[in-house]
């Protein structure tokens, strides 16, 4: 009887042992399956969270053409002003899809601000502005290779869309300048005239007749005019010229920029393997 127990008692026991290894070995599979499921996430989190990069770029016709450092100096700061990048958005289109166009919901997805003041601040985070030898380059950093290369492209348009109001309000500016120099120009020419009849009348008076310091005033008023005259030709000469050149700079273009080349759009990844 008590060997019956006994065996009873160490059939008990072995289960139970059994019963452990199995539960440790459950626990063990398990943290194997978990691990597993931690990583294959970490990995789908990584493929979805690639970032692309993407480049666009405008160069000036003509590094002879004018005011070329200010205009970048002004540009750089246009840049980054919120009107330029409000602008910007109101362009986006989406680069290498066949809808070829995006709705301002979908820009809003795109950089998932909140507001317009949020996806401002998020496109300034996410943009870079070079500029360098005449060439403007702006590079986007996103996890949507279409929106990066969208809004590349959008600053391109923008870009030039800026460039060709600058060369519009230079070019009234400029006319404007020159109908005044040409004006005033006309005016002491006039008065040039004038003042030569009037000396010519006070030869014709006898010696007597002629006040000398009458003359030599009228003298010294005419010299003076001269000196007007060739500083207003001058002007003249000078706006007619750079009209010329702004001319040329703008024959067969929009204005003084044109498009280097659109969106380029490469992952990051790729390029950190191709630098190691």
């Amino acid at each position: 009887m008590d060997d019956h127990r006994e065996t009873a008692r160490s059939e008990v026991d072995l289960i139970d042992i059994l019963a452990v290894l199995i539960r440790h070995r459950l626990l063990v599979l398990t943290a194997i399956i978990l691990c597993g499921a931690i990583s294959t996430f970490r990995n789908a989190v990584t493929e979805v969270s690639v970032d692309y990069q993407a480049e666009a770029s405008a160069a000036f016709t003509s590094l002879d053409g004018l005011h070329i450092g200010r205009d970048i100096k002004a540009l750089q700061a246009v840049l980054e002003a919120p009107g330029f990048r409000r602008e910007l958005l109101g362009r986006f289109t989406l680069w290498g899809n066949d809808d070829a166009g995006v709705d301002s919901s979908r820009i809003d997805h795109y950089l998932g601000g909140k507001t317009l003041r949020a996806n401002l601040d998020i496109l300034r985070e996410m943009s870079t502005v070079r500029t360098e030898n005449g060439l403007i380059s702006f590079t986007v950093t996103s996890a949507d290779r279409y929106a990066a290369a969208g809004i590349a492209n959008a600053f391109v348009e923008s870009l030039l869309e800026y460039d060709r109001m600058i060369g519009e309000n230079r070019e009234r500016s400029i006319q404007a300048f020159l109908d005044l120099a040409q004006q005033s120009l006309l005016e002491v020419e006039d008065s040039l005239a004038v003042l030569w009849e009037r000396m010519s009348d006070e030869r014709k008076l006898t010696s007597r007749q002629a006040d000398r310091s009458s003359i030599e005033g009228l003298r010294k008023e005419y010299r003076e005019l001269r000196r007007r005259a060739r500083i207003r030709d001058n002007l003249v000469q000078k706006t007619l010229e750079e009209w010329e050149q702004l001319t040329r700079l703008r024959e067969g273009h929009s204005g003084n920029l044109e498009v280097l080349y659109r969106a380029r759009v490469w992952k990051i990844q790729d390029e950190e393997e191709s630098l190691g």
